[in-house]
């Protein structure tokens, strides 16, 4: 009678619940595979522009200026940190033109990959706090 109709009432509203709560735990779990795939490729698209980046200005020194390959990777370094000893001077025009775009292009890269980093590394103290 009513009994039997509550309980099976209770039993589908139990198995409803549980389907439910099972569905959003996968959500969660591709929420957090989305991310994690998300700033694997935000990694590996950085570290490439990186590297593009260093390759490119050490080159572009040594052969525009004549530098070794030492100095010009000396002079990208103080470039990119924002250093600028002044210790090796440059003299021509277009290595100048070159030498300031090559900044501009530099700072917000670097910005972006300290973000990136502190970003990471709040979302593994956040998922060891939550688990």
């Amino acid at each position: 009678g009513i009994a039997d109709t509550l309980t099976v009432r209770i039993e589908g509203l139990d198995t409803a619940l549980q389907w439910i709560l099972h569905r959003d735990q996968c959500a969660q779990f591709d929420a957090e595979a989305n991310r994690d795939r998300y700033q694997l490729q935000s990694t590996q698209i950085l570290i490439g522009t990186v590297v593009l980046l260093f390759v490119l200005g050490v080159g572009t020194i040594c052969l525009m200026s004549g530098y070794s390959i030492v100095t010009g990777i000396y002079l990208v370094v103080q470039v990119v940190t924002t250093v600028g000893f002044g210790d090796i001077p440059v003299h021509s025009s277009p290595m100048k033109l070159f030498m300031v775009v090559y900044i501009l292009l530099c700072v917000p890269i670097g910005a972006y990959a300290m973000n990136l980093g502190a970003q990471y590394m709040l979302s593994r103290s956040t998922d060891k706090m939550r688990k």
